[in-house]
């Protein structure tokens, strides 16, 4: 092992994982859990961890920036792990790279700073590296130039992004060039690491026509997948064209021929990088890049026989049997033993001695000790296929040790070596036949166990049984499965829990996503836990952890089975909130449909209202004239009187319509605000959701204000209404904290404040009566703050809008004011300005009535009900005006265009067919602006005064209205004139 570079790592405040344990957890990040390379690194660190008692946990992704969807997907799992959950991390640079360049691995594990990181595979500044002395791919090389012959080459390298890669492609040529062996760039390629990479570009080459006896493949899978293309086209290997690969997988062992290759020490690169994460865990030194070097393993692939011969051991003569070896002779077998055959003395527990032991007691007393050895050492092993291949060679080395020397011996030596042989070649055989035993199991637990993709009820209980009972099948002790309870996918929710056997509480919890475990799965026991991703495509499911140790070829069935199970998962949830969403939406179209009868109602009321209105004006209007006619004794006078008795009290029965359509006119009065919300109370909690908290803050010492109380009643009924529409539309808002508020307040307000509110007209500063009703809700956008009280304006999928359009007209009745404040997401504050009323001492004289004067001048008159026109005219000639009477707005302009300078005033009703009152006043003004036009109708003077409007009425004139307020009226336009 080669060491450069050794740095004091610079001193750091780490900050270690707050769990129920103590004890620190190191990660591993890789690219798979089936993988040889992976798993002899997985195991050695996983080892290496209990000896240490520290917590494991093996990461697994894909390859970063993997051209396959569903790989990306799987590792955005890289990207929520919060790095504060883990004491140090180990991170697979070689594998994970193979798709991206030493920077994109560099800004990768640079990510996960400060904590102790190690990479192995690349190189990486400033953090410590475990790498291969790729320089020792020359080996290879040298081997097959100088020991076979070999002169014509070819090659085919890795990925070019990948730096493992790139190193061995230029140690390659530069032992050529020092062999003086020249290499023709036509027979050079390039593959992805991978088996079918190998036999599409060793059938490229054999296509180029370029005659070549050796072929060097920078890794096994595509040095085997070569081989079958030679195989293909009835190239003998290795007589024709030798074949080598590098890494010493299973595949290499297993290929006819057996591959020549370079072993890697995959375990030595395991202990080392968890011995670096604990030395910077202490604050110790550490190298910035270790180099281990790999060995050449030669094979059949090359022309050589994979068996070293072995040194002239042979003893002294003796007698035939009952011949116990020296300890001299034992140890220098041992000490052959290791340097030859690939196994590692420290894992299997002294394998070697107990070997030479049992074979040295088989050959004297024949009694099975040799075959019961390997046997043990197989079990120990957990049947490892490599390790079984790795006591064939070393039975055939121990046969060719023995083979001048055996007369000294009892038994059937030859047999023994073929009993091992036989052993060790059943061994393997039932380990293949286990494994795929357990893939057709697997698949059919897959089918067996699957469940209806059309939830019902009872599918999520049924779907967590069967992932249970499967976890529990297979041996699994301790495994979380969660799922993403968001669409950012920042928090889990664990649905599965088992923690030493035993299957946790059914309640889920609901746990940032960065932590992977949740809290309760770090009790005091050490654990060593697998994670990897759960997807369904290019969605995320969820993480399944569970504990190491069952068979490696189960995990990629097992992610596959429990991501179906998710997805099923998440077909009942979506079902059920869809059914949710659907019994929402039949409720609130219940809701509305009945809100739409009241206003259809408020319509209808307030249609009537108007035209009952001018029946009651004409009415009104003409008992006013004849009472004006008749002596006090005349016996009509009593008739006339209850006549005009009834007309008020049906005038009353008009404004309590037009109070529920909100077009009535304001009836004033003393009103109390804070009582006036106690007495609503009652109505607004009814409602209001029960899922909703309606809360009062009310000022204690509140003066009155001048209202009426039943349009300030309708202000809050608007407010809060549309308060609880806006909670109800919140998907993000939290159920906690779904509140509206109603609060009073006194201020003294500045005239700067008025700049930032809406009212009829600019307020003075002073002390105003201030109410304010909040909400939690999902806020209104900017863009539509200046439009929400527009009339008809609205953002539901259905309604008038005319809520908040009546909440202003009612606030401007009253001389005040409203601001709105909201938040996207927050939620919404509508705060409500009132005059406050003054005292009895600064109230002004009320003024003694008088009798009308008598009036001189023109006026003009138009209204669409003859009955209301003549009503009316009769009642101006009665107080002296002369009058002229047209039916409609566009006669009242013409009338004005004929005499300009004769009429004094114009009195025009707003709803008229054709050209209304309003319009007609606009056109009036463009001709003679001196002339005043007073507006009248049966609805409020909202209509009239339009803030938006260019022209503005003289005055406002509620019908119906009888001779006394016509005069009195008409006196203060005139004055006003004047």
């Amino acid at each position: 092992m080669a060491i450069s570079c050794v740095l004091p790592l610079p001193k750091l405040t780490l900050h270690f994982p707050c769990m129920k344990s103590s004890r620190h957890t190191i990660a591993l990040f890789s690219d798979s859990f089936l993988g040889e390379y992976q798993t002899i690194i997985r195991t050695a660190v996983e080892n290496v961890a209990r000896e240490q008692d520290l917590n494991f946990q093996f990461i697994v992704g894909r390859e970063l920036d993997s051209p396959i969807l569903n790989y990306r997907i799987q590792n955005s799992l890289y990207e929520q792990i919060s790095a504060e959950r883990f004491s140090g991390i180990i991170v697979s640079a070689g594998s994970l790279s193979n798709y991206c360049g030493a920077e994109r691995i560099t800004s990768f594990c640079r990510e996960f700073a400060p904590i102790p990181i190690c990479s192995i595979g690349i190189e990486i500044p400033s953090i410590p590296s475990i790498v291969m002395h790729n320089q020792s791919f020359h080996q290879l090389v040298e081997h097959l130039a100088v020991k076979h012959g070999r002169k014509r080459f070819a090659y085919i390298g890795g990925p070019k992004s990948n730096h493992e890669a790139q190193t061995r492609r230029s140690t390659f040529l530069q032992t050529l060039q020092s062999l003086n062996i020249p290499f023709d760039p036509e027979l050079e390629i390039f593959g992805d690491f991978l088996l079918q990479n190998g036999f599409d570009a060793a059938l490229k080459l054999l296509a180029r026509q370029k005659p070549f006896d050796a072929l060097v493949v920078a890794n096994d899978d595509m040095a085997v997948g070569a081989l079958a293309a030679l195989k293909k086209r009835d190239i003998r290997v290795p007589e024709e064209i030798c074949i080598t690969g590098f890494d010493d997988m299973s595949e290499a062992r297993f290929a006819l021929p057996k591959l020549t290759t370079m072993r890697q020490p995959f375990e030595q690169m395991g202990k080392l990088a968890v011995d670096l994460l604990l030395r910077q865990m202490k604050g110790e030194p550490v190298p910035m890049l270790s180099k281990l070097s790999p060995q050449l393993v030669v094979r059949q692939s090359c022309g050589c026989s994979g068996i070293t011969a072995a040194p002239n051991t042979q003893a002294a003569p003796g007698t035939p049997s009952k011949l116990p070896p020296t300890i001299a002779q034992q140890v220098q077998l041992e000490a052959i033993l290791l340097s030859q055959i690939n196994i590692s003395e420290s894992t299997y527990n002294g394998w070697a001695s107990r070997l030479v032991e049992a074979l040295f007691e088989e050959l004297n007393e024949n009694n099975g000790a040799f075959v019961l050895a390997l046997r043990h050492i197989v079990v120990q092993s957990g049947n490892n296929p490599w390790v079984m291949d790795e006591l064939q060679n070393a039975v055939s080395y121990l046969r060719a040790h023995f083979q001048r020397d055996i007369t000294r011996y009892s038994g059937d030596v030859d047999n023994l070596w073929h009993q091992a042989r036989m052993t060790l070649f059943d061994m393997l055989a039932a380990q293949h036949m286990e494994e795929r035993l357990a893939l057709i199991r697997a698949n059919k637990i897959l089918v067996s166990r699957s469940i209806d993709p059309k939830p019902d009820k009872s599918s999520r209980k049924r779907v967590l049984e069967i992932i249970i009972k499967e976890l529990h099948s297979i041996g699994v002790h301790n495994a979380v499965v969660s799922t993403f309870k968001d669409d950012r996918c920042k928090r889990l929710e664990c649905i599965v829990a088992i923690r030493h056997g035993i299957h946790l509480k059914d309640e889920p919890m609901v746990y940032p996503a960065e932590w992977i475990l949740p809290d309760f799965m770090h009790d005091h026991s050490r654990h060593s836990y697998i994670v990897f991703s759960l997807t369904n495509g290019p969605e995320r499911l969820g993480i399944l952890a569970l504990e190491a140790g069952i068979a490696d070829n189960y995990y990629e069935i097992l992610a596959e089975y429990m991501s179906s199970n998710l997805k099923l998962l998440s077909l009942y949830q979506s079902q059920q909130q869809q059914l949710r969403q659907e019994a929402k939406q039949r409720q609130r179209a219940m809701e509305l449909q009945h809100r739409q009868k009241l206003e259809s109602l408020g319509v209808l009321a307030g249609g009537i209202a108007h035209d009952f209105n001018n029946m009651l004006s004409a009415m009104a209007g003409n008992l006013d004239i004849i009472h004006l006619d008749l002596p006090e004794d005349h016996p009509s006078m009593d008739p006339l009187l209850e006549c005009r008795s009834v007309v008020k009290h049906a005038t009353g029965l008009v404004r309590q319509l037009l109070a529920y359509s909100g077009k009535g006119k304001l009836m004033v009065t003393r009103v109390e605000l804070n009582q006036l919300l106690q007495d609503l109370e009652k109505f607004l909690r009814l409602a209001v959701s029960k899922n909703v908290a309606l809360k009062f803050s009310l000022h204690s010492n509140l003066p009155p204000v001048e209202a009426d109380p039943a349009q300030i009643q309708q202000i809050f009924v608007n407010l809060v209404i549309n308060a609880l529409e806006a909670i109800e539309s919140c998907r993000g808002c939290d159920d906690d904290k779904r509140t509206i508020t109603i609060e009073t307040d006194v201020a003294g307000l500045d005239a700067q404040y008025f700049t930032t509110t809406i009212s009829k007209e600019p307020l003075q500063a002073g002390s105003y009566v201030i109410a304010r009703v909040r909400d939690t809700g999902s806020g209104i956008d900017t863009s539509l703050l200046e439009q929400i009280f527009d009339p008809f304006f609205t953002t539901k999928f259905t309604g008038r809008g005319l809520g908040l359009a009546a909440v202003l007209g009612i606030i401007r009745g009253h001389r005040g004011s409203i601001r709105i404040h909201s938040e996207k997401g927050k939620g919404t504050t509508f705060e409500i300005a009132f005059p406050k009323l003054a005292s009895p001492s600064e109230q002004p004289k009320s003024i003694t009535s008088v009798p009308p004067k008598k009036g001189t001048g023109t006026i003009l008159i138009a209204d669409d009900e003859p009955a209301v026109l003549k009503a009316g005219g009769r009642l101006l000639k009665t107080l002296g005006y002369g009058v002229l009477e047209v039916g409609n707005g566009q006669q009242a302009i013409d009338m004005v265009q004929e005499f300009p300078n004769v009429i004094h005033c114009v009195i025009l009703d707003i709803t008229m067919p054709g050209t209304g009152g309003i319009a007609a006043m606009c056109e009036i003004a463009k001709i003679n602006p001196a002339i005043p036009v007073v507006l009248t109708s049966g609805y409020s003077e909202e209509q009239a005064f339009n803030r938006n409007a260019d022209v503005q009425p003289a005055a406002f004139l509620q019908k119906p209205y009888n001779r006394d307020s016509l005069a009195k009226l008409l006196q203060q336009v005139f004055s006003k004139e004047n």
